[in-house]
């Protein structure tokens, strides 16, 4: 799991991330933001010490209170998925080998459509 920074508007938050591509992140929050708004995001991928930086937009959310915890049902994570506009070019051949190693290795890398 990866911890990621966001800040939109000046109001800096966190949330938390497990799916991630090439083309953009899922972050795990309660603090969703708008469709459309453009957030700074700030992460490490495990085993690398490197601060990724990147520009993205939020391109669909899972607002928080549609969580459910019902028997049989699945669990809805709040949060949003944000596409990934601006980063610079260390960084996205950082994530893109990390994506790559992971799908290599057998580990789960859910790929939205929507992000690749």
């Amino acid at each position: 799991m990866v911890r990621v920074s966001y800040s939109y508007k000046g109001a800096y938050l966190f949330g938390y991330s497990k799916d991630m591509s090439r083309g953009g992140i899922f972050v795990q929050t309660d603090h969703v933001i708008n469709v459309g708004a453009r957030v700074l995001l700030q992460f490490s991928l495990p085993g690398h010490s490197q601060i990724i930086k990147a520009e993205g937009r939020v391109i669909w959310v899972v607002p928080s209170y549609i969580e459910k915890r019902e028997r049989g049902k699945k669990i809805q994570i709040p949060g949003m998925g944000i596409e990934f506009l601006k980063m610079g070019v260390e960084d996205q051949n950082l994530i893109r080998r990390f994506v790559r190693d992971r799908v290599d290795s057998g580990e789960e890398v859910k790929q939205k459509a929507s992000l690749l």
